[in-house]
């Protein structure tokens, strides 16, 4: 398990310096993210598979939904307060910034 976590950073740590020092040309750019997203959705779909297959996750679906939809609520509320109270704060009737930097 040891060794597996270095391979990861060290590969993490390798994209690091080839994407810092700015070696990827826009072509090349595209095709990775072409290619990333290939691999999320490959992985969301691995993941939906085994979730699936769990049958705990199943009898308890009702019950994670129920809080996935409170927390989702919560979450909603609380951000579009704190959005609209920092717009007040910092920003004038005319959409110009109070505060100057």
């Amino acid at each position: 398990m040891g060794i597996r976590l270095i391979i990861y950073f060290l590969i993490l740590f390798l994209g690091f310096i080839i994407g810092h020092k700015d070696k990827i040309n826009d072509g090349l750019y595209r095709k990775i993210n072409i290619l990333q997203n290939v691999c999320l959705y490959v992985l969301l779909f691995i993941m939906g598979i085994r979730i699936g297959l769990d049958d705990s996750v199943i009898s308890s679906f009702l019950s994670i939904g129920y809080m996935a939809v409170v927390i989702t609520l919560i979450t909603l509320i609380v951000t579009i307060g704190i959005v609209r109270l920092l717009s007040k704060l910092i920003l004038n009737r005319k959409g110009e910034d109070k505060i100057e930097l």
